[in-house]
């Protein structure tokens, strides 16, 4: 009888997906609520250590953050309000793939082992546009009004130049424009204009290493420190770094500290534990 009620409480401890689903990662940081289910079943509550499963989506309440650290080494840091799907991942040797949709809010993302392997299949989708990479760090974020919201509440804090020496921020770059029907592409460039007001869409910039945006119709590479604007009928390349991406406490090295263009998440010394956080 009592191996019987052994394992039915363990049962009840383990989430289902544990059984149907081997875990892609686990939670390195976590402070506030972070929850995980598939197909909105199945909520359980993630802290420090929990694992993460093939196919579940993560979310973090306002004033809540999680940060994951993948089997591949690669590390995704989920600010407040955010929603990400684990779509796809595997290490499969010749088969590496990873690709995570953004649903809502903003992350910073750090490729791993799949990344150096198959750069080409390590991916970041959302509504408006498919983040891919030929790099290693950056920051993807999904804006409503709460990034207007964030800016006006930085007051007059200049916005920095974009590019890797805080560089020209009327430069041009390369656009490429997409004909789906036949599949082919023609260049063209753009000039690179301040962020200005900030708008509803997708923003991205680059810390380190080299990324794509490609929507259905245009698609920029952009390198270190560069950031673009994207919206379902236009994309537009960043002068200047807005201070809700250049400033964000959440998606720093260190959580609670404010993002500098150089600071690297994979930095973070694990075995000091030098950004630890007490959970929720």
């Amino acid at each position: 009888m009592k191996k019987l009620l052994c394992v039915l409480v363990f049962l009840l401890l383990v989430p289902p997906q544990a059984f149907a689903n081997t875990a892609i990662g686990n939670v390195l940081i976590a402070k506030g609520v972070v929850t995980a289910s598939i197909n909105n079943s199945g909520l359980r509550t993630l802290s420090k250590g929990s694992e993460v499963f093939l196919g579940e989506t993560v979310s973090t309440a306002s004033d809540s953050f999680v940060v994951l650290k993948m089997t591949d080494q690669s590390k995704l840091s989920l600010r407040p309000s955010s929603e990400i799907t684990l779509e796809k991942f595997t290490q499969e040797s010749g088969k590496e793939e990873a690709l995570f949709d953004l649903i809502k809010g903003g992350l910073r993302a750090i490729s791993g082992d799949i990344g150096k392997k198959r750069p080409e299949e390590f991916k970041v989708e959302t509504s408006i546009a498919t983040v891919g990479i030929r790099g290693t760090d950056f920051i993807v974020r999904l804006c409503a009004e709460d990034c207007s919201a964030e800016e006006l509440s930085m007051g007059q804090l200049p916005q920095k130049n974009a590019g890797p020496t805080g560089g020209d921020p009327t430069k041009r770059k390369k656009l490429k424009k997409l004909d789906q029907s036949n599949n082919s592409a023609r260049n063209s460039f753009i000039e690179c204009k301040p962020a200005g007001e900030i708008k509803r869409g997708l923003y991205v910039a680059v810390l380190e290493g080299k990324i794509y945006v490609r929507t259905d119709d245009e698609e920029i590479e952009l390198e270190a420190v560069e950031a673009v604007f994207a919206e379902e009928r236009e994309m537009l390349c960043l002068g200047t770094l807005p201070n809700f991406l250049s400033n964000d406490s959440y998606l720093s090295d260190n959580p609670g500290e404010t993002v500098t263009l150089y600071n690297i998440l994979k930095n973070i010394d694990e075995e000091r534990q030098r950004c630890e956080i007490p959970e929720a």
